[in-house]
């Protein structure tokens, strides 16, 4: 019908048309059971022909020359003549009938038998060497796996996925791998959400996805959301920077269960469709289209990231997971549930990801597990010097040389910023500390060591502030909800630790003003003046009770100061 038209790349018809209909650009009969013409212009390396496709007819993919990799579907009965004439770049053939397909004696013109390889079922071998014009294939391998995204059937440049486990209640990440013969510098997609799964957002609506080393700090993702409720992604970098690598993962999918009845036993299609690259070569850029991809995923029975299997994720689930991947054989691990990238491992990455988990979640977490040493132990917090503006105050845990790691929530008063946060002096080289900021001044923090050992001193942690403001003396430093990790063995249990808080004005490093006799104070232009006869520190109130320290040093200091009633070391100030 088409035949010698090489540069037509799509075929599009009305809706309404009674005879024909196309899919992505191919031609088929109405209920496509018949694949009609592929567009010889078509630059797709790989093509997958849709299950329910019945016959190819004759010249069907006539004279297309950018394919290598073609897919049959298992429905296939029927395959005309010249169907694949002049078809000379093909090097792999996936049959998926078991019984093989009646062809014309001249379907396959032009395909090189001996240069392209063909895969058939498991125990479907003799059938196809025996059968009429498959037998002329010289390599034909059989095959458990004739997926687009099988080894066999990797194309130069592509998305793979794999089966993903989905985890109620939160966001799974799902992995996407890409392989590439040349440099890539961009890309674009359409991801196909099915019913009851969306894309995971952030609180200012934006699709939060994640990426890998293989992106350069230049590359940006962006995505917006289609009429059709389609996501589009675009990948560029601004400096037309290659990422890294030619396979591993490259990016993750942010994905949310919303269906109220998932269960165990649900499933979901995912499909990524009209994925193209932009490959660089020694000639210039060039546009790379590559197949639509579909993806199971099901419900899992635990979440993911709950390495014990308790029903949430805490600092133990780090912990055990690290315990694993060391060699340590721990009670309740559950493998699946600890595997957070899906690569079928346990490695540091996954105890990375399980910690920015449960330090970003924003409940309470509250240990469930009883002692293994019979006491909870005790949180104590004590200042250890003030060089305004900067303050710093050790927390100890009493009894810390039987804990491997610790997890706690700390309050820091309004006008205080956190300038440093250290293990504390006299642990393992081995600890260190990671913090995540959470509402209303509060921090989790989560101190662990890389090779689980034990705490070697009760002096477990060191922040440093910096003060900014204006600070009310009754607030309180605040460590709460704090959950310490035993090892005993080959059980991993978190144990309650006692929590404290201490008002600022207890803490032996607040500050110490100058006596009246040292100052003089006054008010010019909206600034308060303070002349000093030392280097001294000065406590500053306002209207509504807060203060701040103030260093001042020999001569006089400027203060603006925006209007309103102050007192300074306990005298009134009033600012015009």
């Amino acid at each position: 019908m088409l035949n010698g038209c090489i540069n037509i790349q799509e075929i599009s018809l009305n809706s309404d048309n009674t005879y024909y209909s196309t899919l992505n650009g191919v031609l088929y009969n109405k209920t496509q059971t018949s694949l009609i013409i592929y567009p010889a212009g078509k630059q797709l390396q790989t093509f997958e022909i849709p299950d329910g496709v019945t016959e190819i007819k004759s010249s069907g993919f006539y004279g297309t020359k950018a394919l290598e990799y073609l897919f049959l579907p298992e429905s296939l009965t029927t395959i005309g003549a010249d169907a694949f004439k002049g078809c000379s770049n093909l090097v792999k053939l996936f049959a998926r009938p078991i019984t093989p397909a009646e062809c014309a004696n001249d379907c396959f013109e032009a395909v090189s038998k001996s240069n392209c390889t063909l895969y058939v079922p498991r125990g479907s071998h003799n059938g196809y060497w025996a059968a009429p014009v498959w037998g002329d294939f010289l390599k034909i391998e059989e095959s458990n796996d004739l997926s687009v995204g099988g080894n066999i059937a990797k194309p130069d440049y592509g998305f793979e996925f794999p089966e993903t486990i989905l985890s109620r209640g939160k966001c799974t990440y799902l992995p996407v791998s890409m392989n590439n013969v040349d440099p890539v510098v961009a890309f674009n997609c359409d991801i196909v959400l099915p019913e009851g799964v969306k894309l995971y957002e952030d609180a200012s609506g934006q699709i939060v996805f994640k990426t890998s080393d293989r992106f350069p700090v230049s590359q940006m993702i962006d995505s917006r959301v289609q009429t059709n409720g389609d996501v589009r992604i675009i990948c560029t970098s601004s400096s037309n920077e290659a990422f890294n690598g030619t396979d591993g993962i490259l990016f993750y999918i942010p994905l949310f269960i919303t269906d109220p009845n998932a269960s165990q036993d649900s499933e979901y299609q995912l499909t990524v469709k009209n994925i193209e690259f932009t490959r660089k070569d020694q000639s210039g850029y060039h546009a790379v289209e590559s197949p639509d991809i579909t993806v199971t995923l099901t419900v899992s029975e635990y979440s993911l990231g709950d390495a014990n299997g308790d029903g949430r994720i805490t600092g133990v689930d780090a912990v055990i997971a690290k315990g694993y991947f060391l060699g340590d054989n721990p009670s309740n691990f559950i493998f699946k549930a600890a595997d957070m990238n899906f690569d079928d491992k346990i490695s540091s990455t996954d105890v990375v990801l399980i910690t920015d988990e449960f330090l970003s979640q924003n409940q309470r977490l509250m240990a469930k597990t009883a002692s293994l040493c019979g006491t909870n132990g005790s949180i104590d917090i004590v200042g250890t010097h003030n060089s305004s503006p900067f303050v710093s105050f050790d927390i100890s845990l009493s009894e810390a040389y039987r804990y491997t790691a610790v997890q706690m929530d700390v309050t820091i008063p309004e006008g205080f910023n956190i300038k440093n946060i250290n293990v504390g002096e006299g642990n393992r080289a081995s600890h260190n500390v990671r913090y995540h900021h959470r509402a209303n001044g509060m921090i989790r923090l989560f101190i662990s060591s890389d090779n689980n050992e034990d705490f070697g001193s009760d002096n477990i942690l060191t922040i440093e502030l910096e003060g900014t403001g204006y600070v009310n003396g009754s607030d309180k430093i605040v460590v709460e909800d704090i959950l310490a990790v035993q090892i005993s063995g080959r059980d991993y249990l978190e144990t309650a630790v006692e929590g404290s808080s201490v008002p600022l004005t207890d803490i032996s490093w607040i500050f110490s003003p100058a006596t009246d006799g040292q100052i003089e104070v006054w008010t010019e232009n909206s600034a308060l003046y303070i002349k000093s006869d030392s280097d001294s520190i000065v406590n500053l109130h306002d209207i509504a009770g807060r203060f701040r320290s103030i260093e001042i040093h020999a001569g006089i200091t400027s203060i603006p100061l925006p209007q309103g009633v102050y007192l300074i070391n306990n005298k009134k100030i009033l600012i015009k």
